[in-house]
């Protein structure tokens, strides 16, 4: 069987003072660090092209392409301007 014997805390007069805090006062907000550091390299790197960016591009492509077959086999036509969103409006009575 072994005995384990545990240090004695140091005494008070041994341990350095806690910082004393006011109510009210706040910390000085923190300068550049390790996260500035990380941002600066990224921005250094420039224009990154992310996959998931061209993937959901590309699906939003298709289903435009889509939706726009759709509507051109039902005789329609999909409006691409503002213009023509406000005429196709004004024709079912709800332009201004």
């Amino acid at each position: 069987m072994t005995t384990t014997i545990l240090a004695r805390p140091a005494a008070e007069e041994e341990r350095p003072p806690l910082p004393i805090r006011v109510p009210g006062d706040t910390l000085p907000p923190p300068r550049a660090g390790f996260l500035e550091d990380m941002e600066e390299e990224d921005n250094g790197r420039g224009f990154e092209d992310e996959p998931e960016s061209r993937r959901l591009g590309t699906y939003l492509h298709r289903l435009v392409r889509e939706g726009d077959a759709r509507a051109a086999a039902a005789g329609r036509q999909v409006p691409r301007t503002r213009a023509q969103m406000m005429e196709r409006l004004a024709a079912a009575g709800g332009g201004r």
